[in-house]
């Protein structure tokens, strides 16, 4: 802890209440009295989560290696034949034989680490590999932290015993290749510039709050850390804690997207048998079922419940972003494009959680609203072609089997 504050970083407790927040020419209306400031921002690098992109990049996958092909080059031309298979098996363990993206799975068992008494990661560059080597080294207490967290599966935690030893030997290659250094010297100063711009625009937003009302609950903490990374593209990435992993490259008002969005996973539990039961109904349907089966892998969100969850928190997002004031000028056109226009239900999501909000007068709570909109038939067969199509265009409905009566 004293580590990590020792860095660069920027708390900031919010200027403006959720009634005066700027807002966008679509946004809700906003019903609540003034607050007090409630979100504080903490913005940081945070190398060992880099070297944990890094290690991804580094299995030679096309997905991540077009964002970052020097930094590739510059690594993969220091490491011998076999330091180069072992990056090649985490990948393929991680992402080929579970589906998983391995940024984020090695985030979450890293940061439970963390956050569970293996002690802070270094906040700099310096000591970054011994840290994630003693990590690694000791997958008991890792194991013992992660599953205290709503992130625990045991598929999850098996694949990552199944790649552990290839990941020692690939975080032993990052060592020896001078990742410390070549860190210090490529990405801290663009980070650093990075973190001092970000400071005044995330102070204007109040994030919390929003976002508390929706889930229906109090977030474990209202102090927000943004972990901005050189290595992280595409992805924005929910670790434990409310804390999340963003590219140096990505805009302010995508920042703060990010945070809304990261801070709303898991949006409600799964194992409650009414959520379960939505998520079947959700998943059963064509159009649902068709955008899990049939897309690039890469993206993620390959079961029916990853698909299901990833939609419920992007049409949230969508919704609060709107209310602050950093919606997207064009979200049907985002969702038209966003990995490869995979996120029908989130758009039908989106209007039905509009109009729901729109009737009640400001906020609903989400578990809640999805049930009942599942049981409804609003956001599945005829009802939910129809908004998808209306929303989106007819050429959102490609690839599905028409739902009994179209």
């Amino acid at each position: 802890m004293n580590e990590r504050r020792s860095t660069p970083a920027f708390a900031f407790a919010l200027a403006l209440a959720l009634a005066t927040a700027p807002a966008a020419a679509r946004a809700l209306p906003a019903h609540a009295a003034p607050a007090a400031r409630t979100t504080e921002w903490e913005v940081t690098a945070a190398p060992a989560y880099d070297a944990l992109c890094l290690v991804g990049v580094l299995g030679g996958d096309p997905f991540y290696v077009r964002y970052f092909e020097e930094a590739y080059r510059h690594f993969d031309a220091r490491f011998t034949a076999a330091e180069r298979d072992a990056f090649r098996q985490v990948k393929r363990i991680l992402k080929d034989e579970v589906a998983g993206i391995v940024s984020a799975r090695l985030g979450l068992v890293f940061s439970a680490a963390e956050a569970g008494g293996l002690g802070a990661a270094p906040a700099r560059a310096r000591g970054s590999i011994a840290w994630l080597l003693r990590v690694a080294r000791d997958p008991v207490r890792a194991r013992a932290a992660l599953e205290r967290t709503p992130y625990w599966s045991d598929e999850g935690w098996a694949a990552y015993e199944r790649a552990r030893p290839h990941l020692v030997r690939a975080l032993q290659a990052l060592g020896r290749a001078g990742f410390e250094d070549y860190w210090e010297r490529q990405a801290r100063p663009g980070i650093e510039r990075r973190i001092a711009e970000l400071g005044p625009f995330l102070g204007a937003h109040d994030v919390a709050p929003a976002v508390e009302a929706r889930l229906g609950k109090p977030l474990p903490s209202r102090r927000i850390t943004v972990n901005v990374l050189a290595f992280a593209r595409p992805h924005g990435i929910r670790i434990v804690g409310t804390r999340f992993l963003a590219d140096v490259t990505f805009a302010s008002d995508v920042m703060v997207r990010n945070a809304i969005h990261e801070m709303m996973h898991p949006p409600y539990d799964a194992s409650r048998p009414d959520i379960a039961q939505a998520v079947a109904a959700l998943g059963a349907d064509p159009l649902v079922r068709a955008r899990v089966e049939h897309h690039d892998r890469s993206f993620g969100y390959n079961t029916v419940e990853g698909y299901v969850e990833e939609d419920v928190v992007e049409a949230m997002e969508a919704v609060i972003a709107d209310q602050l004031g950093v919606g997207r000028a064009d979200q049907a056109g985002y969702w038209r494009k966003h990995d490869d226009g995979m996120h029908v239900l989130a758009a039908a999501l989106y209007v039905e959680l509009r109009r729901a909000e729109a009737a009640a007068g400001g906020p609903v709570v989400v578990p809640a609203f999805l049930v009942d909109a599942v049981r409804r038939g609003d956001l599945t067969g005829e009802r939910l072609a129809r908004t998808v199509e209306a929303f989106l265009g007819p050429e959102a409905l490609a690839g599905a089997a028409p739902p009994a009566g179209r």
